[in-house]
């Protein structure tokens, strides 16, 4: 395969390292975890707890109400499916976990953000500047969150929310483009080193530290950024909407971008395990990692578990569209609020990629016993012993849903009745 070089006139050129794609890798152990009740089919964003959860924002009404009026709510999942909804009086879009465990979510309609506390009671606060339209939100590292708005007339902003529910907004300038100002278009926002935070603006990057000042940076043209995430060592890492590159900034505040394909570009991106960088290529079911100088991409492609007992058919995973819409969870998984597409249209839900390869132990319960050994295939984990009673479905199992265990580990399960 030929590789394009790069334009060595200018400097941004001078540090292009075009990557070779290869043919998409074989995807690390994958399986869904979607809501049973089907409610929460609108994922939107996606973030890590305190407690091996993971929390999600949901940009629809729950569905299954029948008439009435329109209920929301957020959702926090664990390991095993279980599922918990915590009710907000809005759609919500953006959400964020303090170190203390307070969980954030946005909602860009109503213009509040719900807190979650502890306790597991719901509290909503207004934004000072009505309509605001609050969306991404991210844990800062002063133990507050800073969510990025975007108002009606142009406006935007980040602001900073305390844990007992202070706002403080701070306005981010429109833009200088073409002899004229265009709106800052502020987007997803990232904790980076130090007391700095960085969002992603229609023309390039902004920061804002934690006493508030902003700053914001042009990226080369065209740009168009999607996603933002900050890696271990301070490096940048920004995906384009449209657009085949994904731009990093060193620490030292030097450009180092990355091609993709030409018919290739990035969403959400988040961190994983050993400082691997992942992004979702929204439209072709396609996650990339970083390797070096290059980018890998790797096929998400499943088999369909979303429908318990249904008949085995393929399962393509793309992002949900959200800010983030990807997240590194426990037990080396990364985490995608999805639209799970097969043939007979699509869903929302949460998909798992299992990148530490851990056996992650699924819950059997109504499986028949080529559904449990698909099951523990996914999950990395392998059938061991099996008592089986005529042609019933998974009783009992051993261990119990949820646990991690050795890659490849033994799970047992009961079939039609509990020994």
């Amino acid at each position: 395969m030929n590789c394009r070089r790069a334009n060595r006139r200018s400097l941004w050129a001078l540090t292009l390292a075009l990557a070779c794609a290869p043919a998409a890798q074989a995807a690390p152990p994958i399986f869904t975890l979607s809501d049973p009740s089907g409610r929460l089919d609108s994922p939107a964003s996606i973030a890590a707890g305190v407690d091996q959860t993971m929390w999600i924002a949901n940009a629809g009404p729950l569905r299954g109400r029948g008439r009435g009026a329109q209920r929301f709510a957020v959702g926090r999942v664990d390991l095993a499916g279980r599922y918990r909804l915590y009710r907000t009086k809005g759609e919500t879009f953006g959400i964020a976990v303090l170190r203390d465990g307070t969980v954030f979510a946005t909602e860009p309609y109503t213009s509040r953000i719900a807190r979650i506390g502890l306790d597991g009671r719901v509290t909503e606060f207004a934004t000072p500047t009505r309509d605001a339209g609050p969306a991404a939100i991210a844990a800062g590292p002063d133990g507050n969150a800073w969510f990025s708005e975007s108002a009606p007339g142009g406006g935007g902003a980040v602001a900073r929310i305390t844990p007992a529910g202070t706002i403080t907004e701070f306005p981010v300038p429109r833009l200088p483009y073409l002899g004229t100002t265009v709106p800052a278009d502020v987007g997803p926002i990232v904790a980076g080193p130090g007391d700095r935070l960085w969002f992603t603006t229609g023309l390039g990057l902004g920061s804002v530290t934690t006493a508030g000042e902003v700053s914001t940076f042009a990226l080369p043209e065209p740009a168009s950024p999607a996603g933002i995430a900050a890696a271990g060592d301070g490096t940048l890492w920004i995906t384009q909407s449209a657009l085949p590159r994904v731009d990093r900034i060193t620490p030292a505040g030097e450009p180092a971008p990355l091609a993709l394909p030409d018919d290739a570009d990035g969403g959400s991106i988040a961190v994983g395990p050993d400082e691997v960088v992942y992004f979702a290529q929204p439209a072709a079911h396609t996650l990339w990692r970083s390797a070096g100088d290059a980018l890998e991409p790797i096929d998400l492609q499943l088999v369909d578990r979303v429908r318990r007992g249904a008949r085995m058919q393929p399962l393509a995973v793309a992002e949900n569209g959200g800010a983030p819409g990807l997240a590194a969870g426990p037990a080396g998984t990364l985490w995608i609020a999805a639209s799970l597409t097969r043939k007979a249209g699509s869903k929302g839900g949460i998909a798992v990629v299992n990148l530490g390869g851990s056996c992650i132990v699924p819950d059997l319960t109504g499986d028949t016993l080529g559904q449990a050994r698909l099951d523990l295939a996914n999950h990395a984990c392998a059938l061991g012993s099996v008592q089986t009673f005529g042609r019933g479905r998974v009783a009992c199992q051993y261990p119990p849903a949820g646990t991690v265990l050795e890659d490849g580990a033994p799970v047992s399960a009961t079939f039609g009745r509990c020994a």
